[in-house]
């Protein structure tokens, strides 16, 4: 007997290409429909996003037996006597103001459908599955809400943005004990979530199809690059903390050019200014990463903390970079054998002392390459992770 899902996304375009999770609601897509599950896929967002943003570019069609919407209105501003109110007594609505009423939508969709399982990507439908009666869900987390909040924020926060992230945190810890089962891609965010109160746990790496070896020639004057759209908090923080802390010993001692790949075209001060003085080579969004990415090129991963890394490491693998990072950056991803194809530094600021000897010596640059390419087979492929997905299937239904 085949299987049901009800699949439940964002407005985003299901490209392995486009900032984001969009490459992992993607990869769970293809996994189930290579085990044979019927997808109802039910996209859920505000009417300009709905409208502005293609169901699949063209690689989900074949794959979901029927789409469904459900459209949000925009919510109106809360008062400071609710928010106080909400935050105390029903933390969940506070955050997740409208988890009810696509809650109630997604009831209905699951009584026509009669799925086997409610499988929701992000943290905000989790929220609205819980409303859902009688039906398990499957929570595919990308990560930690609160702590990407914490980041945003930085360090210095007032009493009330202290306020609203230990609400935020509430509200994820009650969904989570409300949820049946959680997929992560980081093996660090597991452990976290178990802390807050998950019942089942899976970690399943971020994989891709086999990406052919990259066409471009290798870089004899390697450039620092930062794969990544900068509108996203992760790739904002990351690269500011980079710019403060290390590029100035990199452009003092070398001429290394540093090349931003991806979105930034509105980026904002102070990395703006940071990225001016740089002397920064802005590339925007590069819907084709072969003509972007050069094998041999120096990619760094200089975040401060496990997140923003996940759907961008197996890329840089996969086109022969030479990966320099903090450890903390790819604490979730540390499978065997990462650290002999990656240079790992515990802090930011020991970026230059791997950086500057490594443009000098092609040879151990062209050693990394390929070894790169070669883990990315070995691990970031969809067949590494089918037998994963079966097991997790065969565990809920």
């Amino acid at each position: 007997m085949i299987k049901k899902v009800l699949w439940v996304v964002p407005p985003v375009a299901l490209d392995t290409n486009v900032s984001g999770a969009a490459s992992r609601y993607l990869q769970n897509l293809r996994m189930l429909h290579e085990l044979g599950v019927q997808v109802t896929g039910v996209r859920v967002g505000h009417t300009s996003e709905l409208d502005a943003v293609e169901i699949d570019s063209g690689h989900g069609t074949a794959l979901v037996h029927q789409w469904h919407e459900i459209r949000l209105p925009y919510l109106q501003k809360r008062s400071r006597f609710t928010m106080l109110r909400q935050t105390l007594l029903d933390v969940v609505r506070w955050e997740y103001p409208q988890s009810e009423a696509v809650g109630a939508a997604l009831t209905r969709l699951s009584n026509e459908v009669i799925p086997d399982l409610i499988w929701v990507e992000g943290i905000d439908l989790a929220a609205a599955a819980k409303h859902v009666p009688s039906r398990k869900c499957l929570y595919s987390e990308h990560d930690i809400a609160h702590q990407v909040r914490s980041i945003r924020m930085g360090a210095r926060q007032s009493l009330k943005e202290r306020w609203l992230l230990w609400a935020c945190q509430r509200a994820e810890q009650r969904i989570l004990k409300a949820t049946s089962q959680v997929l992560t891609g980081s093996s660090s965010d597991a452990q976290k979530l178990r802390q807050m109160g998950a019942k089942q746990v899976t970690v399943i790496p971020i994989t891709y199809d086999l990406i052919p070896p990259s066409s471009a020639p290798f870089a004899q004057t390697p450039r620092i690059v930062h794969l990544g759209s900068l509108e996203t908090t992760a790739n904002r923080a990351g690269l500011e903390g980079y710019l403060r802390k290390a590029h100035p010993a990199v452009q003092r001692e070398s001429d290394l050019a540093l090349t931003i790949v991806g979105d930034a075209s509105r980026v904002k001060p102070p990395l703006s200014d940071l990225l001016r003085q740089a002397g920064a080579t802005l590339v925007g969004y590069a819907p084709d990463l072969n003509t972007a990415l050069r094998p041999g090129d120096l990619a760094i991963l200089p975040y401060e903390h496990d997140t923003g890394y996940r759907t961008k490491l197996p890329l840089l693998l996969a086109y022969g970079q030479v990966v320099i990072s903090t450890r903390a950056a790819v604490a979730g991803s540390m499978l065997p054998g990462l650290e002999d194809v990656c240079l790992i530094v515990d802090q930011v600021e020991e970026f230059p002392k791997v950086l500057i000897p490594l443009a000098k010596d092609e040879s151990r640059r062209m050693s990394l390459s390929s070894a790169a390419r070669r883990f990315f087979e070995a691990h970031f492929t969809h067949p590494c992770v089918l037998d994963s997905y079966r097991n997790l299937l065969k565990d809920l239904l």
